[in-house]
């Protein structure tokens, strides 16, 4: 159990009776437990048909940038319906920057992606600038490209 000055044998017992077995052994035991499937619920996780989607969707993208090294880069679009999100397509690469925005803006543009939201950490925010002047090229008017830093992860 952890010093008595952070958390007392009340707090300890709450967290014990509260908490997932998993959580509580790796937090306040140092005991890390493999747990499958625990990232998402299954059985709250759908799968679906694409031809079960409405005709006209909203779509959107989510990029996470890779600069050098060994980053990935990884694009995810998908559409907002009611309270679900559907994963429509999914692109990852370690290739550089050179390729991946050009795959980005091919696919931006046969998906008639609306609306980009690149990482603009460690470089994204002049990539999300050349997806978007190479998607021009394609002949795509419809996408809108916006950055933001990633602080929180």
């Amino acid at each position: 159990m952890l010093d008595e000055r952070i958390l007392n044998e009340e707090q300890y017992e709450n967290k014990r009776n509260t908490l997932s077995p998993a959580i509580f052994e790796t937090n306040y035991n140092n005991r890390v437990i493999d747990e499958v499937n625990a990232l998402y619920d299954v059985t709250r996780f759908k799968t679906y048909q694409y031809s079960e989607l409405p005709n006209e969707l909203d779509l959107k993208s989510r990029v996470g940038t890779a600069d050098e090294g060994e980053d990935e880069l990884v694009k995810i679009v998908y559409a907002r319906i009611g309270e679900y999100c559907y994963l429509i397509d999914f692109y990852s690469s370690f290739d550089k920057m050179e390729i991946t925005e050009k795959e980005c803006a091919k696919m931006d543009k046969v998906l008639n992606v609306k609306k980009i939201t690149t990482e603009s950490n460690n470089g994204g925010k002049g990539f999300a600038r050349n997806v978007e002047n190479l998607t021009r090229q394609l002949g795509n008017t419809y996408s809108t490209y916006i950055w933001k830093p990633t602080t929180k992860n």
